[in-house]
């Protein structure tokens, strides 16, 4: 070895060009670093262009590198000044819709890169984009008042003012040591499904200055957090349903767990009066009794076709995202859920919210579908090759 130069954390593609390295840098070298590399025994920084999203590939062509960001897009950056490197134009990539909240005439969508989005959704045949704004990876959202409380992945927590949508304000951040998948607010406590890190609840009184309030790191991956009374119900991935009593502050305890039989891998929960509606990978839906939660029982489930990964309940209706379909189930008799419709989304269906028989759809890189299944979703879609008789309104970013 004739040189060495160190990072932070590391670079994922690297170009050289007359002399001159051109790094593509990941986590806390995102963006791109320039490294004079003439001597190759003596390495010296030059310029660099920092941006909060890790950056994948970089190529060179006369006086411009590209850096691409995967969903972020991609950056032009002028390097005929080395030592300086600004952005000169800037190309967003479509993103990737994970989480979306509706409340009233707005939809809160979590665009993975490209950040928040806010969107009118008084007419659901014509949703418009009204607001955003950029966060480092956002996964989930929620809303209460005037603040949304963004899931950032491995960024934690963001914290913003929504009192205007078409002007939307951080006002407050917590680095969480996992990577926050969903969030729940309750009050002034959210409660956070970080990752590897398990449940992290926070206290949000003062949005400015989030604090730490207790943790409860859960023996599988944390992805998705529904909470009731004193009680959070964690999907665990291969853990299952971990239930924890939350009712001291700074004592969280676990009291009881639900395993789902088979190779299950739970990544979503919802909480329908007292019973838990788990998305369980390949072993489907599964609906748990959880009146009393020190012993939880499976008293139905529905096997969905591919892989659910995402619940939504409403009334009578379940809305199951199982990969690149959503289907709609009747689960008035719980015990027995009965298929009524299957809809297939264009792109991975990783969050889905329903209202009066309008589901919206967060579907990666497709965005958000806004699928009308009517009174009787039974005759809107049902398989394959009649999914198309839905209405939906795709938002373009």
């Amino acid at each position: 070895m004739k040189g060495f130069h160190k990072l932070v954390y590391g670079a994922e593609r690297v170009v050289v060009e007359d002399g001159l390295a051109y790094l593509a840098g990941v986590a806390n070298d995102a963006g791109l670093i320039i490294v004079d590399v003439s001597d190759p025994s003596a390495p010296r920084r030059m310029g660099r262009y920092t941006d909060p999203t890790c950056s994948e590939a970089v190529t060179v062509a006369g006086s411009h590198a590209y850096l691409a960001h995967g969903d972020e897009g991609l950056e032009v950056i002028d390097i005929s000044q080395p030592d300086k490197a600004p952005v000169v134009g800037h190309h967003h990539g479509a993103g990737l819709a994970s989480g979306i909240s509706v409340f009233g005439s707005y939809a809160y969508l979590a665009d993975g890169y490209t950040g928040v989005r806010i969107l009118d959704v008084s007419d659901p045949s014509s949703p418009r984009e009204i607001g955003y704004h950029k966060t480092y990876r956002a996964l989930d959202v929620d809303v209460l008042g005037a603040s949304a409380y963004v899931a950032d992945d491995a960024a934690g927590i963001q914290i913003l003012d929504v009192t205007d949508p078409s002007s939307i304000r951080g006002v407050g951040r917590y680095d969480t040591p996992g990577e926050a998948q969903d969030v729940s607010i309750v009050g002034d406590r959210l409660y956070v499904a970080d990752g590897a890190a398990g449940l992290r609840v926070l206290d949000v009184s003062n949005p400015n200055a989030p604090l730490e309030a207790a943790f409860f790191d859960t023996p599988g991956y944390a992805w998705q957090v529904a909470v009731s009374g004193r009680h959070a119900f964690v999907a665990d991935g291969k853990a299952g349903l971990r239930i924890l009593d939350v009712s001291k502050p700074k004592s969280i305890a676990e009291i009881s767990s639900f395993l789902p039989p088979g190779d299950g891998d739970t990544r979503g929960v919802y909480l329908a009066g007292s019973l838990a509606y788990l998305a369980s990978g390949d072993v489907g839906l599964r609906v748990v009794d959880v009146s009393d939660p020190k012993h939880p029982k499976e008293i139905g489930h529905f096997d969905t076709p591919r892989s659910a990964q995402k619940i939504y309940v409403a009334g009578s209706r379940a809305y199951v995202g199982d990969t690149e379909w959503v289907h709609v189930l009747d689960v008035s008799t719980p015990s027995a859920p009965r298929a009524l419709a299957a809809y297939e989304t264009p792109a991975y269906a990783r969050g889905v919210w329903a209202v009066n028989g309008t589901a919206y759809i967060a579907a990666a890189q497709a965005g958000v579908l806004v699928v009308d299944f009517g009174a009787d979703p039974g005759h809107v879609a049902s398989g394959q090759g009649a999914s198309r008789k839905a209405t939906t309104a795709v938002v373009e970013r």
